[in-house]
């Protein structure tokens, strides 16, 4: 497999490199997708897209997670994890925690990637989900997500191996500088304004009001 046969293949189908066994594209008819088969149990596990992602870096990742041991539950879609970390962990919050939990969860991810497995999910794909709400409904729902994943990360579960969303900035970090930015931005709003009152040259008294003196009538 080269760069030059992956640009140009078009049939939909995968296609598996020769030198690296178990790993391979995809091809759709949007997008061609890296992929490795990994385990008896023949585990496919999505790596990135092509050609965001070389073929030079899609090996090198294939390699890795050929070497690892596949995941406890490879088939557990994005929805059957949630239903367990709602027993498992939700129902253990405090009540407004608990409502604000699911709401985010089932708002902004199930109903887009409930389906999917989890080893397959892409930050793209995840950060996709969030596009539409505003900058801090998105913080806390990227946040709630996160914690999610790194559950399916701990043992005994294990059903991933790491979290697509590792990395991203912690909440209060992001609030904090958002709120910073907004105060800054109206305090730098009220000097301008306060600067454009004309105010009187130097040299120049005032206008004031004439006192007329003892001798004028």
């Amino acid at each position: 497999m080269t760069d030059i046969v992956v640009s140009r293949v078009q049939q939909p189908g995968t296609y598996w490199d020769e030198t690296t066994p178990g790993f391979g594209v995809r091809v759709g008819k949007n997008r061609k997708t890296w992929i490795v088969m990994r385990g008896q149990i023949r585990q496919r596990v999505r790596i990135g897209h092509y050609p965001r992602m070389s073929l030079a870096d899609a090996r090198k990742e294939a390699k890795k997670l050929l070497f690892e041991e596949p995941t406890k539950n490879p088939a557990i879609t994005f929805q059957g994890a949630y239903d367990e970390y709602k027993a498992d962990v939700i129902e253990h919050k405090k009540p407004t925690t608990q409502v604000e939990y699911r709401r985010l969860l089932t708002k902004y991810f199930t109903p887009t990637i409930g389906r999917k497995r989890l080893a397959e999910l892409a930050y793209e794909q995840i950060m996709e989900c969030v596009k539409h709400a505003s900058t801090s409904e998105a913080v806390h729902a990227l946040a709630v997500c996160r914690a999610f994943l790194r559950w399916c990360i701990r043992p005994p579960r294990r059903y991933l191996k790491s979290s697509p969303l590792e990395g991203v900035p912690l909440v209060s970090s992001v609030i904090v500088i958002s709120s910073v930015l907004r105060r800054l931005s109206i305090s730098v709003c009220s000097v301008t304004t306060l600067g454009s009152v004309r105010r009187p040259r130097r040299g120049r008294r005032a206008n004031s009001p004439q006192i007329p003196s003892a001798g004028t009538s």
